[in-house]
C-alpha cells in the first residue's frame, strides 16, 4: 500500500485555496470564445470579401504576439518589482 499514499511535495498537496481561485474559470474561457466567434460571424456576414484575408492576418498576429511575449513578461516582472518599492 506504499504506492497509494500522497507524497508531501505532490502538487495536489501544495495547492492552496487562493492559488486555485486565481485560475480562470471555464465559464470565462467559454464566454471569451463565444464572443470571438460571434464577432467573426458578424464580420463575415457584413463583409464576406474579407474572408480570404483573415487566415494571413491571424498568422501575422500570432507571429507578432509570440515575438513580443518575452518582452511583455519581462516588463510585467519589472513593473511588479517597482510597484513593491
Amino acid at each position: 500500500m506504499r504506492g497509494l499514499t500522497n507524497p508531501v511535495n505532490h502538487p495536489q498537496t501544495n495547492l492552496s485555496l487562493r492559488s486555485v481561485s486565481q485560475v480562470p474559470g471555464l465559464a470565462s474561457v467559454f464566454s471569451s470564445l463565444l464572443a470571438i466567434c460571434g464577432s467573426l460571424a458578424t464580420l463575415l456576414c457584413a463583409s464576406p470579401g474579407i474572408a480570404p484575408f483573415l487566415p494571413p492576418l491571424a498568422f501575422v498576429y500570432a507571429r507578432t504576439m509570440n515575438h513580443y511575449r518575452p518582452s511583455f513578461r519581462e516588463l510585467k516582472r519589472v513593473n511588479e518589482y517597482f510597484s513593491e518599492l
